[in-house]
């Protein structure tokens, strides 16, 4: 059994024998938020992208981070302990330990942080069927932007799905407009142009989205924000993206079908170019 070593609140330790306080607001309240990132020996791949928005959910949480130099230091150590070429690295930022029971901050708190890595395997390519889920995002939340753990409609919104068959849920808003798949972005190609739902609708900011949206990274393929009624008539493609899995085309929604020659193509050219980017040194 590999003994993957994490970090936790300072130290350096088997991840086998790593605990937290049961008065924790993370694993009390899912008081934290957390980001998932994908690593070349201790190179984080888009390492400024993933800390720009955990110091911005943190600012709307209220609670702060150590200096970001001392952030880069924790992943670097815990990436060097383990020692691998390609990894998956979580840190996961809570508000702390309270000794008070009840939702109220009573004072202020030191946030815990812990840093999990693991040995990568390239699951680039494939594609899932989604189905369209009950569980809906709340876009009138002001959390309903950041990567907080508080994940529980994800995990039943996916048990569901993966229970009559389907790889992953699509998850509705409040206003009957898709969203997200259950951990990563959604985007459609419909007649030459890439369509992915607006932060307003409850979308997360997620890094390899801020990607796509980038001239530079698509190609010059139009690119929208646009809000997207759960209709896929007339739809060349649909994918999914999150850092660790990439680029994943959507072959059928409620079982339909999803997919032109020409919507593929645009699904394999981002795929590719991620895999790519992804593979290469910063």
């Amino acid at each position: 059994m590999v003994k993957f070593i994490a970090y936790v609140n300072g130290r350096l330790i088997p991840e086998d024998r790593a605990v937290i306080s049961i008065l924790d607001r993370g694993f009390t309240l899912a008081d934290g938020l957390f980001e998932t990132m994908t690593a070349i020996n201790e190179n984080v791949r888009y390492l400024d992208r993933h800390l720009d928005r955990l110091v911005h959910g943190c600012g709307v949480m209220g609670f702060e981070l150590p200096p970001r130099s001392d952030v880069i230091a924790i992943l670097e150590e815990t990436l060097k302990a383990n020692q691998f070429s390609l990894s998956t690295i979580r840190i996961t930022v809570s508000r702390g330990y309270d000794y008070k029971r009840g939702l109220p901050v009573h004072e202020k708190l030191v946030p815990s942080i812990i840093v999990r890595v693991a040995e990568r395997v390239n699951s680039f390519g494939g594609e899932v069927s989604l189905m369209i889920s009950d569980v809906r995002r709340n876009e009138g939340s002001p959390l309903s932007n950041l990567k907080t753990l508080a994940y529980a409609d994800s995990v039943f919104a996916r048990k569901v799905a993966n229970g009559l068959g389907y790889d992953d849920a699509l998850m509705l808003n409040n206003k009957n407009r898709v969203v997200c798949a259950t951990s990563s972005n959604f985007f459609l190609v419909r007649d030459g142009l890439i369509l992915t739902p607006p932060l307003s609708d409850g979308a997360l900011p997620g890094i390899v989205r801020s990607l796509i949206l980038c001239e530079n990274f698509s190609g010059g393929i139009n690119i929208c924000e646009k809000s997207i009624t759960p209709d896929f008539n007339n739809v060349d493609a649909a994918f999914i993206t999150n850092v660790v899995t990439g680029v994943t085309n959507v072959s059928h929604i409620d079982g339909r079908f999803i997919g032109s020659d020409e919507g593929l193509k645009i699904v394999g050219q981002l795929a590719d170019r991620y895999h790519d980017d992804t593979l290469d040194q910063p």
